[in-house]
């Protein structure tokens, strides 16, 4: 059993027990920040897509920091022994012992030491059934002709999709960015949707295959969608939507999780301040990524005019982004951004369609890229979308011509001309113009 409590304030603690004792003590400043979002087990706060790898069997959150004698208390009455101190061992006993054993026999059990019998092991496995946090992985593409097709983390080859899910619309192009929770839960960004022909979020249950219908659809007047195209979540399942608009008026619209129908986003990133409006009306946003700490990547794609910009977590009205990179009409360093994902250390990665690049900048990055996947051996072929997953592997979509649509895999912290250590191709992939990709459960 591990217990963690929490005084915050310049006088705080924060004790951490295991199976009832007291083994980390902490005093001095403690920031105990209160939080409304919601509280997940298992998860990690800090890098999206980090799992607890084992079972969890209960948990448990109090509105105060528990006393050791009360965690001590919890520890024995989950059925467990006591800590492994020697103070209390003795109180556990006189009684037990006595009255289970004939009077020749309890020098045969030695007083001072019931809790190291083999009973103590059984407790360690959880007799209820527990439930696993550390979910199987699955790489979600998003196709050009109307699907999204569903693989297994480590597919390899001429590998057949595990699932297929079409999502039919009205004419236009069709589904662009695409997300998925830890619940497995899948988001996909439409740019016409259903009889109303309006641009819609579509959300699937877990499992999802076929012509499966949507669970959830935001779509109305109110939404502020338009021509959506890049889709992210963040650690509280809010959903990230980068739109373009004909009149230069870009926004990123950010809608609460669990919303539905004509929901108007609950904050909005647009105006001339934020540098999502560019030079002329080439332009279009595309690729969106949150890091595990909230803060915000957009790609806006104006050929060679183009803008990488990152905003602050909650970022909204028409604020300026805390960091840039701009071609400013050169084509240098970047030319046509598309996808974006952030890795485990705040990195992060665009993909670069017209120049068949993936530039990687680290957190510390400013005016230019730190470092680039790129050439032959790399098998990248104008890049669309990228992906990293909880170990750290980069996955790059390439359509590089309807004969070589690709998705391509790399070690983590790969850079340079780098071979892939696993390459996605051939006729049974169902690959067809391969956009935006996400990982998830």
């Amino acid at each position: 059993m591990i217990a963690v409590t929490y005084v915050g304030g310049s006088n705080g603690s924060r004790n951490i027990y295991w199976d009832g004792k007291l083994v980390a003590p902490f005093s001095g400043a403690v920031n105990a920040t209160p939080k409304s979002s919601q509280f997940n087990y298992g998860e990690s706060t800090v890098f999206t897509g980090r799992y607890f790898e084992g079972n969890i069997a209960r948990g448990s959150v109090y509105n105060r920091a528990l006393t050791a004698q009360e965690i001590a208390t919890l520890y024995q009455a989950a059925g467990q022994p006591s800590p492994p101190s020697p103070t209390p061992m003795p109180s556990m006993t006189p009684t037990a012992m006595p009255t289970t054993s004939p009077t020749p026999k309890p020098t045969a059990t030695p007083t001072p030491k019931p809790t190291a019998t083999p009973t103590v092991k059984p407790t360690m496995t959880p007799t209820p059934k527990p439930t696993p946090t550390s979910a199987p992985q699955s790489l979600y593409v998003s196709n050009g002709n109307n699907t999204i097709i569903v693989y297994p983390i480590t597919a390899n080859g001429n590998a057949a999709p595990s699932r297929t899910i079409g999502t039919p619309n009205n004419g236009g192009t069709a589904n662009t960015g695409v997300a998925v929770d830890g619940m497995g839960r899948l988001y996909v960004a439409e740019h016409y949707y259903g009889p109303s022909s309006l641009p819609a979020v579509l959300m699937f249950a877990r499992g999802a295959n076929g012509n499966a219908a949507p669970s959830t659809i935001i779509q109305g007047g109110n939404t502020g969608l338009s021509t959506p195209g890049g889709l992210s979540l963040d650690s509280s399942n809010n959903i990230y939507v980068g739109n373009t608009n004909s009149n230069n008026s870009d926004s990123v619209t950010v809608y609460a999780h669990g919303s539905s129908g004509d929901a108007s986003p609950i904050r909005t990133i647009a105006g001339s301040n934020t540098m999502l409006n560019k030079l002329t009306d080439q332009h279009i946003l595309e690729g969106v990524a949150l890091d595990g700490s909230g803060d915000l990547a957009v790609n806006s794609n104006d050929s060679c005019s183009s803008v990488i910009a990152e905003f602050a977590p909650r970022a909204n009205g028409n604020v300026a982004p805390t960091r840039s990179f701009a071609s400013n009409g050169s084509c240098a360093p970047v030319a046509t951004p598309i996808g974006a994902a952030f890795d485990g250390r705040g990195s992060l990665y665009v993909a670069d369609f017209t120049k068949s690049i993936i530039f990687i900048y680290l957190p510390s990055a400013s005016g230019g890229p730190t470092s680039m996947l790129t050439g032959s051996k790399t098998l990248i072929n104008q890049p669309t979308g990228v992906a990293i997953d909880r170990h750290g592997d980069i996955y790059v979509a390439n359509t590089g011509g309807s004969s070589t649509n690709t998705i391509t895999v790399y070690a983590p912290g790969a850079t340079g001309n780098v071979a892939p250590i696993r390459t996605i191709a051939g006729t049974a992939t169902g690959l067809s113009s391969p956009t935006f990709i996400a990982i998830g459960p």
